[in-house]
């Protein structure tokens, strides 16, 4: 078959793959008929390249270019350097105030007015020490001067927990040791001091414990202890400093003879 022969074949073919030959993106196609002549289909329009080509980089923007990342990288390497320094300086202060206070108020000052925070009762136990030393208007100077220290409310709240049975106060004399432990030696030698007190001989609930207050609680000579009297008197044990100022409850009983 000669190419004239060929040329209606060639033309059916080239309408029918015409849309996709405008999608590809050669510049020139090459087109065989089997026992025809090969034929060259015609370059794309200048103007359609040029519309998809981009402007060339000049070597005055690639200049621009590397100076401006070179900016960047030793802008990086100088944060990089402030950041190091920063972090350095935040360990050495926490380490520095974990000499000074716990974990809790070292939280307090980071968080200062955010939110509230948990005290532990180390802290609480210092907290009470210090109390105990200064008493209530130096330690509401040292809160005042931004310390991180609970609140002298918080205090007597954690204070109403303690066990106050009649009997021997077990827990008051951890807080004991505590109150006297930065008394020098010789403010530290006490005295027992017994007295006794009239109280209303009426009964009351203690929500506190569930239990039926205004009973005797201490056994009197000559009497069954399974006997149950009506408390008059309140019998109170107390240790108070002999050459400095200071007391504490240490036991009571009710009393009623």
């Amino acid at each position: 078959m000669t190419a004239t022969g060929a040329q209606p074949l060639l033309m059916d073919v080239t309408n029918a793959v015409q849309p996709t030959l405008i999608a590809l993106t050669l510049s020139t196609s090459v087109l065989a008929v089997p026992g025809s002549s090969t034929l060259t289909l015609p370059e794309r329009s200048p103007s359609t390249s040029a519309a998809t080509s981009t402007s060339p980089i000049t070597p005055d923007l690639m200049s621009q270019l590397k100076e401006r990342i070179q900016q960047l990288e030793r802008q990086s390497k100088l944060l990089k350097r402030r950041n190091l320094s920063l972090t350095r300086a935040k360990e050495n202060l926490e380490s520095n105030l974990r000499g000074l206070f716990n974990d809790d108020q070292i939280l307090f000052l980071s968080r200062r007015g955010k939110t509230q925070v948990k005290w532990s009762p180390q802290t609480i136990k210092d907290s009470l020490q210090i109390h105990f030393s200064c008493g209530t208007t130096g330690y509401n100077v040292l809160r005042s001067k931004q310390q991180p220290y609970p609140s002298t409310r918080t205090l007597r709240r954690r204070l109403e927990g303690i066990k106050f049975e009649p009997g021997i106060l077990g827990e008051v004399f951890v807080l004991l040791k505590a109150k006297v432990s930065h008394l020098r030696e010789e403010e530290r030698k006490c005295v027992l001091m017994i007295d006794e007190m009239a109280i209303q001989d009426k009964f009351e609930y203690d929500t506190s414990t569930g239990c039926i207050r205004g009973w005797t609680t201490l056994t009197v000579p000559g009497v069954p202890k399974n006997t149950q009297r009506k408390a008059t008197h309140a019998l109170v044990f107390m240790l108070g400093g002999a050459s400095s100022r200071w007391k504490q409850v240490v036991a009571y009983h009710y009393t009623g003879w």
